[in-house]
């Protein structure tokens, strides 16, 4: 079924062995240095991997303490406006009136939507 992968992967290891046939042997002494070195790089252990750990656990408990423990001083509150009744067609939307925006920016606001 894989026949025709086979035939491929066959040339293409063909091809891979006579370029390797044509190179100087100063060049693949060299590969091989190259190969030992990454293969050495990439098995020593790395002091990195702790680091990250506790770089990372350190920003979990930084916004677990910011979520349990919110601001002891809350922002000053916007003073509460009386909700005035305007007849005019523009204001009819929640959208368009600038006094729903000032309720929901003060704390009387919190404290009706959670009723």
């Amino acid at each position: 079924m894989n026949t025709g992968h086979d035939k491929f992967d066959a040339r293409a290891r063909a091809a891979h062995a006579a370029s390797l046939e044509r190179l100087s042997p100063a060049t693949q002494a060299q590969l091989v240095q190259r190969r030992r070195r990454a293969f050495a790089a990439h098995d020593a252990p790395h002091g990195r991997p702790a680091v990250r750990w506790a770089v990372a656990t350190l920003a979990v408990c930084a916004v677990a303490i910011g979520l349990l423990h919110p601001t002891r001083n809350p922002a000053p509150s916007a003073p509460a406006l009386a909700m005035t009744t305007t007849s005019d067609a523009s204001a009819d939307s929640i959208d368009d009136n600038p006094d729903f925006y000032l309720w929901l920016a003060s704390s009387d606001a919190h404290s009706l939507a959670s009723e």
